[in-house]
């Protein structure tokens, strides 16, 4: 799994390439965790790229939401592939975390 970061209208970015997955799921927590000792809490995973996710995958996800939230930001994903959302919508995780067809659209929801 690769990690592009960006920052658009005040809200960080992170374009996931590849599957986030039991080899690489601490990777985007690690990186969720230093963009929040960074002060940046509003954040948009671009999963447009994402090839898949398993079980170690999802639990990063919510972890990086719950971290986000507690931290007075939030996560919103942006472009989920169909396969991807039915495995979130199975962990629960669809119910947990917003999901929008465009990362523009996910970033317009945090104005």
């Amino acid at each position: 799994m690769e990690i592009e970061k960006r920052t658009e209208n005040n809200v960080e970015v992170l374009q996931v390439s590849g599957a986030i997955d039991f080899s690489s799921s601490r990777l985007l927590e690690d990186l969720v965790k230093s963009t929040i000792a960074g002060g940046r809490t509003y954040m948009v995973l671009d999963l447009t790229e994402a090839s898949d996710v398993d079980s170690l995958g999802v639990a990063s996800i919510i972890k990086s939401h719950s971290a986000l939230r507690k931290s007075g930001g939030d996560l919103k994903l942006a472009a989920v592939p169909a396969d991807i959302v039915f495995i979130l919508r199975q962990a629960g995780a669809g119910a947990l975390i917003a999901m929008f067809p465009t990362v523009d659209a996910a970033i317009r929801d945090f104005q």
